[in-house]
């Protein structure tokens, strides 16, 4: 907690806490008088200090809520990098069977133009 310049630990406040009970039970008892406006005064500050403890306790809360969410998030981002790479392959694949079947059939093609080209010159040179 900071306040005015001056960090105090949360094991501080709960002692300074604790004083501050104690002040209030030996006022009550009349061994240590204390005025009406200190008494004011340290019942003010023992409120902002409690307000100031729930706050910090809070905040760790919320810090763990934050890490918790941020490593759920962190496991789908490496789910989505997974899947995305899968997908990237499977359009790949998509995408080059039309022209693996169009290569064949150009293939096939210039086989059977070649092969029609030797019968044909086979056929001249047995002619002659």
């Amino acid at each position: 907690m900071v306040s005015d310049g001056i960090r105090i630990s949360a094991a501080e406040t709960l002692s300074i806490l604790r004083w501050v009970r104690e002040m209030s039970y030996h006022d009550d008892a009349d061994t240590v008088p204390l005025a009406p406006r200190i008494k004011g005064q340290v019942h003010e500050m023992s409120e902002v200090m409690q307000d100031n403890f729930e706050k910090v306790v809070n905040r760790g809360e919320n810090l763990d809520e934050v890490q918790e969410k941020a490593e759920q998030l962190s496991h789908a981002a490496a789910e989505f990098s997974t899947s995305a790479v899968h997908l990237k392959k499977k359009l790949l694949c998509q995408n080059l069977k039309p022209l693996a079947i169009i290569l064949i059939v150009i293939l096939f093609l210039i086989m059977a133009v070649v092969i029609l080209v030797i019968i044909a010159v086979s056929l001249k040179t047995q002619n002659k």
